[in-house]
């Protein structure tokens, strides 16, 4: 297994740098950059990565989310507060055993520092990661919510022998997601599903949360691709 750690449109060099020197701390290397609002070598990054810069002179930049994921199994969102959204929620501790026992690349996103990820960028993840605060005082910087996150997931491989086996879960990439979305709101495009046109970004929205809150197998999001595809030929025959 490895873990990617994606940040998007982080606002501040220095909490990007912090954000790296934590990751050096914890042994994780795999950075990814979506829209960040400076250079991500600007020097007060790699003043505040304390000799980790490497991490931020191999990151990779993406122009989304959506490209930042495809080639994830599972992709946990931090995120302050819950949203009107259905997904589960789980402590750092409980997302690092989840991603112990899972094989693949999977991925911890942190939002922009001032208003966090989207409702459609959640969307995309099939878990929430929420730190336990004290509920008075809640606001946590990025590098300090990183720090948490980092140290459970850290204290997960320690913890684990050398002859230990984890449950190795044959989970689908979010490639394989977006091919199933793309074709999925074909077919409801073409049946008028949506039949009041403002209501469709809400409803589509929720249909995504659907099938993204399961961690759905490789075969599984086969099988769903195949069924909408079949739906979607014998649509496009009866058409003609």
């Amino acid at each position: 297994m490895s873990l990617k750690i994606i940040l998007v449109r982080t606002q501040m060099a220095e909490n990007l740098g912090a954000v790296v020197r934590a990751m050096g701390n914890f042994n994780i290397t795999d950075l990814c950059l979506v829209e960040p609002k400076f250079d991500h070598i600007d020097e007060k990054a790699i003043a505040m990565s304390a000799g980790n810069e490497q991490v931020l002179k191999n990151a990779t930049l993406c122009s989304s989310l959506e490209e930042a994921i495809a080639d994830c199994q599972i992709v946990y969102a931090t995120s302050a507060s819950v949203r009107d959204m259905n997904k589960p929620i789980k402590s750092p501790e409980m997302a690092a055993k989840d991603l112990y026992n899972l094989k693949g690349k999977n991925a911890i996103i942190f939002g922009p520092e001032r208003s966090g990820l989207l409702n459609d960028e959640i969307t995309l993840c099939q878990s929430l990661i929420q730190i336990p605060v004290n509920p008075d005082f809640s606001s946590l910087n990025i590098a300090q919510a990183s720090v948490v996150v980092f140290y459970e997931y850290f204290k997960m491989l320690s913890a684990k022998g050398a002859d230990d086996i984890s449950q190795e879960i044959d989970i689908a990439d979010n490639a394989m997601r977006t091919v199933f979305f793309n074709k999925l709101e074909q077919v409801l495009d073409r049946h008028n599903f949506w039949r009041v046109p403002t209501k469709k970004p809400m409803m589509w929205r929720n249909i995504k949360n659907i099938f993204t809150s399961h961690h759905y197998t490789h075969q599984e999001m086969k099988t769903l691709t195949g069924i909408v595809s079949d739906i979607l030929k014998r649509r496009t025959k009866y058409e003609k």
